[in-house]
């Protein structure tokens, strides 16, 4: 079907006079009633198309065809738009061309169910394409349960839903995977109740990510083979900015069970809020191994593991923490911070109220880690705020107000 396109043009009058007088224009009569130029809605009759080079194809009778059953693929090749109405409609997409994908009334009203056939929408290559105002479920696949951009893609998603979407065994990415060079800029979205191995909301492997105002919600990760890292967010090898998220009860098997840093990953976090995240292992909230992470303006509740770290745990590593607070969380040691031949730098933070079993409420230091500390509030972490355990580990208030070693403090803390 065709686009159809509405011109307007004006009214004839025959005003040439007869008598050649000018017309009475007193008498003269016009029709001047409005002419209706508003374009219809597209889903009063259809409900999902195809835009592309100007012209308009009904998709309503293949979406409709799609079921429980057996959920329909379409494959876009050339560059276009699909548009679906509001509905649940059991379908997954393969973006092979420079697409847009949208729902027209909304992610709380248009649903992708993918059924466990595939990824809900899957991008390979080198394609710019963007998802927006859409619910994504039902996915299962290899990598990218919701969405799988891969081998360069760059994909953007827009105030979206991305929930109740897995990967098989050892997987990752449960929500979105991106890797092999692509990109991904996510905004005003919501990954809930997605699983993987690494990365239950979203994995980032050798690839970039800017994510803003983003909310991850009981995420989880578990595997058989990999260790579970990144119950909400898992990053690999790339650099990924968080501006603006929050992180609720998302559970990891083994590290980081809000975010997981690994194996050369950059991360920055603004403005970000966790609460109640929980690993088996280390790293509560969040975990970095052989990476780094600058945190800002950001507040850490109520996080748990249960042998370090049950804010932050850091091996290998660097951290930096600026205006931010670490509060209520718990471990065996190192209930706020807890490093392993790692450099951690604070300034204007505060860690309350943080609770360790056996040692370091507040941050505890082992082998070869270094924690400088400016303008930090320690308050009423049990037993102590910071404890110095391993050989070549120091910790300094910047300020002066303390420094630590293997042999205790000076200066209050």
């Amino acid at each position: 079907m065709k686009l159809l396109l509405l011109a307007c043009a004006a009214p004839s009058h025959d005003t040439s006079p007869s008598d050649g007088q000018a017309p009475d224009t007193e008498d003269a009569s016009h029709d001047t009633a409005p002419v209706d130029t508003a374009v219809p809605d597209p889903c009063e009759t259809m409900l999902a198309w195809w835009e592309a080079a100007g012209e308009v194809t009904d998709l309503s009778e293949a979406v409709s065809a799609g079921s429980e059953e057996a959920a329909l693929q379409l494959t876009l090749v050339e560059p276009g738009t699909l548009s679906f109405c509001a509905g649940t409609w059991f379908v997954y997409v393969r973006a092979q061309a420079d697409v847009v994908v949208r729902g027209v009334a909304g992610a709380e009203s248009t649903t992708l169910d993918a059924e466990r056939a595939g990824p809900v929408i899957e991008v390979e290559g080198e394609h710019a394409v963007e998802v927006s105002s859409l619910t994504l479920t039902g996915g299962r696949s290899q990598h990218g349960g919701g969405v799988w951009a891969r081998l360069g893609a760059q994909v953007t998603v827009r105030d979206a839903e991305i929930e109740h979407n897995e990967v098989e065994v050892d997987g990752h990415g449960g929500g979105l995977c991106a890797s092999d060079g692509s990109s991904v800029t996510v905004d005003g979205v919501v990954f809930r109740g997605n699983r993987a191995a690494e990365g239950g909301g979203v994995a980032i492997m050798d690839s970039t990510a800017a994510l803003t105002d983003v909310a991850f919600h009981d995420n989880e990760v578990s595997g058989d083979v990999l260790p579970g890292y990144g119950g909400g967010l898992f990053v690999e090898g790339g650099a990924v900015t968080v501006d603006g998220g929050h992180f609720q009860l998302n559970t990891a098997q083994t590290a980081g069970g809000a975010v997981a840093g690994w194996n050369g990953a950059a991360l920055t976090l603004s403005g970000v809020t966790t609460q109640a995240n929980s690993t088996g292992s280390k790293g509560g909230d969040v975990y970095l191994l052989f990476a780094e992470a600058t945190i800002y303006d950001s507040v850490l509740t109520d996080g748990s593991a249960a042998e370090a770290g049950g804010g932050i745990a850091a091996k290998y590593s660097t951290l930096t923490l600026v205006d931010s607070e670490i509060v209520s969380t718990a471990s065996e040691r190192g209930a706020g911070i807890d490093l392993y031949a790692s450099t951690a730098t604070l300034s204007g933070t505060q860690l309350t109220a943080n609770d360790a079993q056996v040692e370091g409420g507040g941050v505890y230091l082992d082998v070869d880690s270094a924690l400088a500390a400016t303008q930090v509030v320690f308050d009423g972490n049990a037993p102590e705020d910071v404890f110095v355990e391993g050989v070549g580990a120091y910790a300094t208030g910047g300020d002066g107000s303390f420094s630590c070693d293997g042999s205790g403090c000076v200066g209050g803390r």
